[in-house]
């Protein structure tokens, strides 16, 4: 889906008004709703060919997640010493802990979104296994034979 306005060269406009919608609409190859929303942008801004450039759609604001720093902490402490505890096994020690401290309780989904935004992956140094290629690898099975019947 094309955003609105997005494939409209800047001169489209003197186009479109020298030479009418049908033919604007076969010369850009865009829909009748963009040229209205296109021509509206331009006599908007009186004139200026800047206008017509798109620009950004983000939202101002975004939402955020609000939690607690002492349950940040806690996640963070977590993960630190134990490099593979999923988000379902930190949230039973964390509602624990919230419990504990009477701090109010969160998801095990808003878990993972705060690890992954915090980037908090933690790998212990010496667990990864590389072994190169080997010509033993590449040889078939001895005294094994395979024959299509």
């Amino acid at each position: 889906m094309k955003k609105r306005g997005s494939s409209i060269p800047a001169g489209g406009c003197h186009f479109y008004l020298k030479h009418g919608l049908t033919a604007t609409k076969e010369a850009y190859k865009v829909g009748r709703s963009s040229i209205f929303f296109w021509k509206k942008n331009y006599q908007k801004s009186r004139g200026n060919l800047l206008s017509l450039i798109p620009h950004s759609t983000k939202p101002k604001t975004t939402r955020r997640i609000i939690v607690d720093p002492k349950i940040l902490e806690f996640i963070k402490n977590l993960r630190e010493n134990n490099t593979r505890l999923g988000k379902e096994k930190v949230k039973i020690l964390v509602d624990a802990y919230c419990q504990r401290e009477n701090l109010p309780f969160i998801s095990a989904s808003k878990i993972g979104r705060i690890i992954k935004r915090n980037n908090w992956f933690y790998y212990k140094a010496g667990r990864i296994y590389h072994n190169p290629p080997c010509p033993c690898q590449n040889q078939s099975p001895q005294g094994k034979t395979f024959r299509a019947v």
